[in-house]
């Protein structure tokens, strides 16, 4: 087992049509009608039993159920017990949340260093990252750092939509782009393995591992060119990270 410091969490608490143990070749499982039932008796422990083991990555994920679940299942006490124990027993962790708003949403934004909101270039794609934002802020949940990820970017966009417009109306920075790859990412999201792991030079991989420099520089003390070059120490510093693909 990897020391708990260079260990990181991955949630998918889209819980109804989330994918990450998909694309991660990780059997659906209990894990997440064990987290629900557990409520306040849920502990360090207890967490970290639920977790499923990603072995070519390391990852500890918490994938959906094989069953669809009424997301009022999830309490917003239970959100707050959860990152509780993710901040005590884990060093980053990263929980993908649906789309549409629940009763939930905004407590687990709330335990949030990062907000990271990935969207793609298209008029219905900048159209809904607007109403999530004036959202955010509605929420009181503005104080939080925001990160505007554009993915599957192609500077010849079909729809005629550019950054710059984009920002327009975001009224917010595009930080990233996640460059467009189509046939590597299908092939690998179909392998249920990680981008890295099946073309390690492609320019959407590059472009994942520039988003990730990002938050090392954003979330960490570390040195960014030292993890690219896989001489930091810290959680950065292993595959773990590295491993993680954008899916939305």
């Amino acid at each position: 087992m990897q020391p708990k410091h260079l260990e990181v969490c991955l949630l998918d608490l889209d819980i109804q049509f989330g994918t990450i143990g998909l694309y991660l070749n990780i059997e659906a499982n209990e894990g997440m009608t064990s987290l629900i039932e557990a409520g306040s008796r849920l502990d360090g422990s207890m967490l970290r039993g639920i977790l499923s083991d990603h072995d070519a990555s390391g990852l500890k994920v918490l994938s959906v159920p094989k069953d669809i679940i009424p997301v009022d299942k999830i309490s917003p006490s239970l959100i707050r017990r959860t990152s509780l124990l993710l901040r005590q027993n884990y060093k980053f962790s990263f929980i993908d949340i649906p789309e549409f708003w629940t009763n939930w949403s905004a407590t687990t934004l709330q335990q949030s260093n990062m907000i990271v909101l990935v969207t793609q270039l298209t008029v219905a794609g900048i159209c809904r990252a607007k109403r999530q934002l004036d959202t955010i802020k509605t929420q009181g949940l503005g104080h939080i750092p925001i990160r505007i990820v554009v993915n599957r970017y192609n500077k010849r966009s079909e729809c005629g939509i550019t950054l710059k417009e984009a920002e327009k109306v975001l009224d917010h920075k595009v930080d990233y782009t996640i460059l467009s790859d189509y046939r590597t990412v299908n092939e690998a999201e179909n392998q249920g393995i990680p981008i890295s792991n099946l073309a390690s030079s492609s320019k959407v991989v590059k472009s994942i591992q520039e988003f990730s420099r990002m938050m090392v520089r954003e979330l960490t003390i570390d040195d960014p060119v030292e993890y690219c070059n896989g001489k930091s120490h810290s959680i950065f510093g292993w595959k773990g990270l590295r491993d993680v693909f954008i899916t939305k």
